[in-house]
């Protein structure tokens, strides 16, 4: 995924002052992705890791990303717009299954490892960028997967057996 946002910065050169990112980048290559977003002159928070990651979510307008169930409960919480990437060698290929009844319901993009292009993310991402009705729909589907109450609900399971 990093080295496919690295090339969609070229191919969105045009959006450049419109939009910021906060890339969690891992830790491979960190110098080289932030170096990446600095050259084009986009403004970029780049790190290996988010400490306090719900900030960055409540910022967030968009987000490219795996689908394992954490990130996945995070992002619906939020009702952020999202590109998700499985990834591809998930045991029983769980990341895809994850996001697959949200995609079903039309309610994010779903590009699968194998089909990732520069193409492929860009015209998502510009989808996302220009049609606001597209990501008010997106987050209203991600939303309606958020169980908000759900730590009452585990106390209430657990008092009541």
């Amino acid at each position: 995924i990093n080295e496919v946002v690295i090339e969609l910065l070229d191919d969105i050169r045009d959006l450049n002052g419109s939009i910021q990112f906060i890339h969690i980048a891992g830790f491979n290559n960190l110098e080289l992705i932030k170096s990446a977003y600095a050259e084009r002159g986009f403004i970029a928070y780049v790190d290996s890791f988010v400490q306090g990651l719900w900030s960055a979510y409540m910022v967030c307008d968009v987000a490219i990303s795996r689908s394992g169930a954490i990130s996945l409960a995070e992002l619906c919480y939020f009702g952020i717009p999202t590109i998700f990437i499985p990834y591809p060698f998930a045991v029983d290929n769980h990341q895809y299954f994850n996001v697959k009844p949200i995609y079903d319901l039309e309610g994010c993009f779903l590009i699968r490892e194998k089909e990732l292009t520069v193409d492929s993310i860009s015209q998502a991402v510009k989808s996302l960028y220009e049609d606001t009705r597209l990501r008010e729909k997106f987050s209203s589907v991600m939303k309606s997967f958020s169980i908000r109450n759900s730590a009452d609900l585990i106390v209430e399971e657990i008092i009541n057996g």
